[in-house]
């Protein structure tokens, strides 16, 4: 999609994140799992939906076009990833 869209000023970016206090996380997941996910948060909590909907915020309003083609994981650090 970015490749498509950057040549006519369109940033696309995807948000793909972490465990969030949502209807669906406490319907679908275990208390084991959501545990086991907190543990591993450097927050040491599970997200707020707000700051996933800041997220996007910052990606609709605020983003540098260099980050086309990109995806914010907004997790607390529960995944770290370092592309080089």
């Amino acid at each position: 999609v970015s490749k498509q869209s950057a040549k006519d000023g369109i940033t696309a970016i995807g948000i793909a994140p972490g465990l969030f206090q949502s209807a669906m996380s406490r319907d679908f997941q275990s208390e084991d799992r959501k545990q086991d996910a907190i543990r591993q948060n450097h927050l040491g909590r599970s997200l707020e939906l707000n700051e996933i909907a800041q997220t996007a915020f910052f990606a609709i309003y605020e983003a540098p076009d260099a980050l086309t083609g990109t995806f914010l994981n907004p997790n607390g650090g529960q995944i770290l990833e370092v592309n080089i």
